[in-house]
């Protein structure tokens, strides 16, 4: 998995990613307050274990935007946040 994703994401869902495998396919990961986790890999959708808590949620926004979430604000309305990858 990225580093940068790593980075981003809770030490619980950033491992449960690793287990899935084949994460070089990852296209999106999807989190949802109160929800179970779901990575699209390979045009299939894999359900995580963990369910999303709003404090988890927020601090990936924090991590995501670098403490400043107004810059990523008109994403956040569209309902996503592209993280870039590093090449």
């Amino acid at each position: 998995m990225q580093t940068e994703i790593k980075r981003i994401l809770p030490e619980n869902i950033s491992k449960e990613i690793e287990n899935i495998g084949g994460n070089d396919g990852i296209t999106e990961i999807r989190l949802r307050v109160g929800k179970r986790g779901v990575v699209i890999s390979s045009n299939v959708e894999v359900f995580l274990n963990s369910v999303v808590t709003l404090q988890e949620l927020l601090d990936i926004l924090v991590r995501v935007s670098k403490n400043s979430i107004y810059a990523i604000q008109n994403d956040i309305n569209n309902g996503f946040v592209v993280v870039p990858r590093r090449t």
